[in-house]
Order: C-alpha cells, then sequence, then structure tokens
C-alpha cells in the first residue's frame, strides 16, 4: 500500500487493477453505490458514521485483496486530525 495514496485512491486503484466496475462491487457486497463512490473520493463525511465507514473498508479490503488492517489505520488517523487529501475527481 502506498502510503502517498488516500484510502479512496488505493481502493479505486486495486477496483480498477480487478478490472471491476461500482456496480459489480456493489453486487459483490451490497454496498450501495453512494457510499462506494464517497468512499472512493474520501468523502467520509457524507458516510453514515464510524462503525460502518470501518466495516465498508473491511469488505472491500478483503474483495480487493488488500491490507485491511493498513487501511483501517489510515482511517483512523484521517479522522483524527491526521493530513489527508482527498482524491481528485
Amino acid at each position: 500500500m502506498n502510503p502517498e495514496r488516500t484510502i479512496g485512491e488505493t481502493l479505486r486503484l486495486a477496483r480498477e487493477e480487478k478490472g471491476l466496475t461500482l456496480e459489480q462491487v456493489r453486487d459483490a457486497t451490497r454496498i450501495a453505490l453512494s457510499v462506494l463512490r464517497d468512499l472512493e473520493r474520501d468523502r467520509f463525511s457524507e458516510l453514515p458514521g464510524p462503525i460502518y465507514i470501518k466495516n465498508t473498508i473491511r469488505v472491500l479490503a478483503e474483495l480487493l485483496e488488500q491490507d485491511r488492517e493498513g487501511l483501517l489505520e489510515r482511517y483512523e488517523e484521517a479522522v483524527s486530525g491526521a493530513k489527508l487529501v482527498p482524491a481528485k475527481e
């Protein structure tokens, strides 16, 4: 996992590397498209809450074969005031 990438960038790039669309991820995980889009854009304030976000990151990390604990640590850092630059749209 590249420490210079945001959580959203990491998840989006992993999804794209697997050749998956957001719709395919939605179908595989039952996570709403709007949630997937907001997460890939690092728009945590648009999402339901920390527990939901953490569970969503866990599910996506497993599906996309990413470092779940690393992503969760980065999320904790992001919400605790550490600098996190949102992904470009």
